[in-house]
């Protein structure tokens, strides 16, 4: 559906922002800085090359960087030449990031000097041509670039998320979808009083959560911080970003809050963000309550968002009270945002009643333009709704989004989570189907099961229980597991059953396979035993085996920022060490990390 011509999109918004704050600070990460001139000349260099090269609009432009300003610069470059971007999560397995290429038609790909020779790429070379960031950038330009025309339903982006089939699937986003947001939450949600801020982007790139902190930066001249992943991952570090960058605005998904409050750091003085935006995933109360437990002074202002990718970011927002929220006793969504609409429908599309259960659906000339080549899934979670009353009735393209909630009396909605088996993992949102499917690819494997537990601290943990025809090895089985998925998409705890039990009419019983889940035992150790073997029981409790070595990697037997933050805690609470998540890259197997606790004992 064509979007009227007098929306704006992207490029118009930045190249506005530019004429107006050209010597400020654009982006900032570590010690190097851009000014808004500055980044766009250097995104200009990249569009003359990606044109060069020939591209036509809403074709798909690869970006293979690292956190940086140089991935801005790519994203706003691709932007420039008429075309949309798809930002790759470079710790992908090789045959995922094939996939991708294979399915987005990419004819072109970003890479940073480092990456060049990279071995996945040589496949590429014949289809592919390969822009080198750094080179591309510091080449004299004998002629200004101008920006090639775009509409506001031109494709913006594309973000590929998980599928139910086994593949995942790659979300459209339009120019009109990106600028509508950044409109409404500079009219009703962002409200400082200065000029420019600096905004914290804890997400990575290929996450969908990165989109609002980075436009609405780079479009209302404030200076975007990018947090490097080493700090996103340890509360203490992150801390001390806040206050050494003098942090105003931050993204965060709630794993963070519980970061920051594991951090055992004071906050008094240092607690110097404004506002957090929080996202995701469930924010629950009782992270709520610790995290403002923790700040004695300059209470920050927090609000909490939902929407699915295919919504651009957030749909929903709420401002959090404390007092409000004892009441209710749990977390709302909120409300819609400016310039959409929610609707609770039943099984048959119709609204419910206040109060009632129903799947949410979710409306905006926003949404996403449906999934790449994928056109029966596009149609399936697409769909036209009819709302209203009377001859006031009128049909929608809304999405679908598999979430339940009800409108509470105030008219704020209580989320009631999903029915199917799609879940939120560390802000990722995966659909544990597609977990299943490739375990039982292993061979040897007849079944899987694959659930989300919460943890102790009510973080959600991926468990799988599976049935073979034989003893499985786990270490080999994970192995196999990180070649193939995201690290975040691969299962913190393996079980190997006989049997599954099963229902009188066939099916497989999953509440009795709820109960394993929940009655894992842990491990036992001495005081009398060693640190090494002290270690390797809480690591063993953690990742549900025991089957690695001392001197491997943490990252190579079940590692992942989830669980080194358990690990942490777990070390803690049975040795009486701090163990900082820095630690674990300078020690990063139970042999090394033994000797280290030794040493400081």
């Amino acid at each position: 559906m064509l979007k009227e011509k007098k929306e704006k999109t992207i490029i118009d918004m930045l190249l506005n922002q530019v004429k107006q704050t050209p010597d400020n600070v654009a982006v900032e990460y570590e010690d190097d800085t851009i000014t808004y001139k500055k980044l766009l000349e250097n995104s200009k260099k990249i569009a003359h090359q990606i044109t060069n090269n020939g591209i036509r609009a809403n074709e798909v432009v690869l970006l293979y960087l690292p956190r940086g300003i140089e991935m801005i610069s790519s994203m706003l470059g691709v932007l420039l030449a008429g075309a949309a971007y798809l930002p790759l999560d470079m710790e992908l397995p090789d045959e995922r990031i094939r996939f991708i290429m294979k399915d987005s038609g990419a004819k072109q790909l970003i890479v940073s000097k480092q990456e060049e020779e990279k071995e996945l790429f040589e496949s590429f070379r014949k289809n592919v041509k390969l822009i080198v960031v750094e080179e591309v950038t510091i080449r004299e330009v004998k002629t200004e670039f101008k920006p090639v025309p775009v509409a506001a339903d031109d494709l913006a982006y594309i973000i590929y998320t998980s599928g139910t089939t086994g593949a995942p699937k790659g979300v459209m986003i339009e120019h009109i979808g990106v600028t509508k947001l950044i409109r409404t939450l500079q009219r009703d949600v962002y409200h400082f009083q200065e000029n420019a801020i600096r905004v914290a982007m804890l997400s990575p790139f290929h996450f969908d959560a990165s989109v609002d902190p980075i436009y609405y930066a780079l479009l209302s001249g404030h200076c975007l911080c990018i947090v490097p992943k080493a700090t996103a991952t340890d509360g203490r570090e992150l801390l001390d970003f806040f206050d050494r960058k003098r942090i105003t605005l931050a993204e965060c998904v709630p794993t963070h809050f519980e970061l920051l409050i594991q951090s055992n750091q004071s906050f008094e003085n240092k607690m110097v963000v404004r506002h957090f935006a929080v996202g995701g995933e469930s924010l629950y109360l009782s992270t709520l309550k610790k995290f403002y437990n923790k700040c004695t002074i300059n209470l920050p202002k927090i609000t909490n968002a939902y929407g699915p990718t295919e919504c651009c970011v957030e749909a929903t927002i709420i401002e959090l009270d404390m007092d409000y929220l004892e009441e209710l006793g749990y977390i709302p969504i909120g409300k819609a945002l400016g310039g959409y609409e929610i609707y609770i429908l039943d099984e048959n599309k119709k609204e419910v009643a206040p109060g009632e259960k129903g799947e949410i659906y979710i409306v905006s000339e926003g949404l996403a333009r449906g999934y790449i080549n994928n056109l029966k899934l596009t149609e399936e979670r697409f769909v036209l709704i009819e709302v209203g009353i009377g001859d006031k009735k009128q049909k929608k393209r809304a999405y679908k989004t598999g979430d339940y909630g009800e409108i509470m009396p105030d008219g704020n909605i209580k989320f009631l989570g999903r029915e199917d088996e799609q879940v939120k993992i560390r802000g990722y949102r995966i659909e544990l189907g597609e977990i299943e499917a490739k375990i039982l690819e292993y061979d040897g494997i007849r079944q899987a099961i694959v659930k989300a537990v919460k943890n102790d601290i009510g973080i959600n943990l991926l468990c799988a229980l599976f049935t073979g025809e034989a003893e499985i090895s786990i270490r080999d089985l994970r192995h196999y597991l990180l070649a193939e998925l995201p690290n975040y998409m691969v299962p913190q705890k393996f079980i190997q059953m006989d049997q599954f039990p099963y229902l009188s009419n066939g099916k497989i019983d999953r509440q009795a396979i709820q109960a394993e889940f929940t009655s894992l035992e842990e491990s036992v150790f001495d005081d009398s035993d060693s640190t090494e073997r002290k270690l390797s029981c809480l690591w063993t409790d953690i990742i549900g085996s025991d089957d690695f070595d001392a001197n491997e990697n943490l990252m190579n037997i079940g590692g992942n920022s989830m669980n080194l933050i358990i690990f942490t805690e777990k070390i803690k609470s049975a040795l009486h060490i701090d163990i900082k998540i820095t630690d674990f890259f300078r020690h990063h197997s139970i042999e090394k990390l033994a000797i280290y606790i030794d040493s400081k004992n």
